[in-house]
């Protein structure tokens, strides 16, 4: 090969790398500069995906006062009976314990009401409870106001929403009219539905009462809160319900919060009756 063929095959080689890097710049400049997301100072963002459960993939960023509810795929909730209220017919302000599946106490929700309100609203009154933890800061607060205890109206059905103790809307349950069983929806903070949640048709009977929460096409089961059968002579002396709630533990917990308020909800209007006829059948 003489030196003329050595510079031809040099000269092309060169050309050839040219026209690549001017290929590579306009492809570069069609798809524009990369932005890179920033997190948000003091929070964690994760992100799961798993369509065969039956609920939407999320991606969610929360405040690091949720991440309790990470690691947790059932809590159980019981209120705290009021020494006063258990002797005297007085509406005092409800108190729950929340813990995991170990009996370790995680929380205490603590109802803020006005005591007017408690005595003459009873159950269909309007509260905020707040949801602190071991060292009396608050996480969460679950928020509902004044609704009428009647299914037969659709024009006051029953509405919680969660917020974090910043007041950041976490989302909320909405019931929907049925006039044969409890039925509510679970929606997040763009009020979009997430989960269903629908009650047994009777709920006089004695033992365990289930709602069940399911996905928001209705073909997977996703969790179940659960009102649990302390035997007769502590459900009818004992003014305080115990509770159990299940769901997957990858769920979002922002969604595990919301549920949580759930329970509050269906103790208040499924159960607080109840609690008050055992208080009033109590000799003074």
């Amino acid at each position: 090969m003489d030196n003329s063929d050595c510079y031809y095959y040099e000269h092309s080689w060169k050309t050839k790398l040219r026209l690549l890097g001017r290929q590579m710049r306009k492809l570069l400049a069609t798809l524009g500069p990369m932005k890179l997301r920033r997190r948000r100072a003091g929070y964690t963002k994760i992100e799961t995906e798993d369509e065969q459960q039956g609920w939407r993939e999320t991606r969610s960023t929360f405040p690091p006062s949720l991440l309790s509810f990470m690691p947790l795929d059932r809590i159980f909730v019981d209120r705290e009976p009021d020494g006063i209220e258990v002797l005297r017919e007085w509406e005092t302000e409800k108190r729950y314990r929340v813990m995991d599946a170990s009996g370790e106490s995680l929380f205490t929700a603590v109802e803020e009401s006005s005591a007017c309100a408690r005595c003459c609203l009873g159950k269909c009154r309007s509260w905020d409870f707040h949801v602190l933890d071991k060292n009396r800061r608050e996480v969460l607060r679950v928020r509902r106001a004044f609704r009428c205890a009647s299914c037969c109206f659709p024009c006051c059905l029953q509405r919680v929403t969660v917020h974090t103790d910043r007041g950041e809307l976490l989302g909320s349950v909405t019931q929907n009219w049925n006039v044969w069983r409890p039925s509510y929806t679970i929606r997040d903070a763009a009020d979009v539905p997430v989960l269903l949640m629908k009650g047994p048709i009777c709920l006089c009977c004695g033992g365990e009462v289930d709602f069940l929460i399911k996905s928001i096409d209705k073909q997977h089961g996703v969790g179940v809160i659960t009102k649990k059968w302390s035997g007769l002579a502590r459900e009818f002396f004992k003014d305080g319900n115990s509770f159990g709630l299940g769901f997957p533990v990858d769920l979002d917990v922002k969604i595990k919060a919301v549920l949580l308020g759930a329970c509050f909800l269906v103790d208040f209007v499924y159960f607080e009756e109840q609690s008050n006829m055992k208080r009033l059948s109590k000799p003074i």
